[in-house]
């Protein structure tokens, strides 16, 4: 809803760090122009995850870790810039991955958003895939996930890109 605090907020981190989407006096911007690349993802087609939400992800990334489990990702919006770009990150991507690297148990963040698609192992050693949109690519864009023990492997077809990620060793 427009009058809901999840909604007002949205609206006070957009306006807060990108004075261009909701420019005084009315009117339309380049969103992204003199926005430094740092902040160039505060922009309403992103979004954040909320308070809730990121203690829940703790919670279960912790039992996961507790019971010796791996787990993969799965989110819309990325969650690191090197496997998309700075305009199309979470708003507060660095928090949630700061929750992400404290677990020590996701192997894979899988997300879309970025078109482009886009791949990057972050300085923890968690592999983040930004699969291709079908709506850019005059091919499909689809594939197949399989998860192994050792390993996981996804199948791409048309524009996606094949890959296989090795899970890290346990200690």
């Amino acid at each position: 809803s427009l009058l809901s605090p999840e909604y007002k907020l949205a609206l006070s981190l957009i306006s807060k760090n990108n004075p261009n989407v909701f420019p005084k006096g009315g009117g339309r911007r380049d969103w992204f122009q003199d926005i430094p690349k740092s902040r160039q993802r505060f922009v309403p087609f992103n979004g954040g995850i909320g308070a809730e939400q990121l203690n829940w992800l703790d919670q279960e990334l912790d039992q996961c870790c507790r019971n010796h489990q791996r787990a993969i990702i799965i989110t819309h919006v990325p969650l690191e810039p090197e496997a998309a770009s700075q305009r199309t990150v979470a708003w507060n991507y660095s928090e949630v991955m700061a929750v992400v690297n404290k677990s020590n148990c996701v192997e894979l963040v899988l997300a879309g958003h970025n078109h482009q698609g886009g791949y990057a192992v972050d300085s923890q050693g968690c592999t983040h895939v930004t699969v291709e949109g079908v709506l850019t690519h005059k091919e499909s864009a689809f594939g197949v996930v399989e998860v192994f023990q050792d390993r996981l492997e996804i199948r791409g077809k048309g524009a996606l890109s094949s890959r296989t990620i090795k899970f890290r060793s346990r200690a």
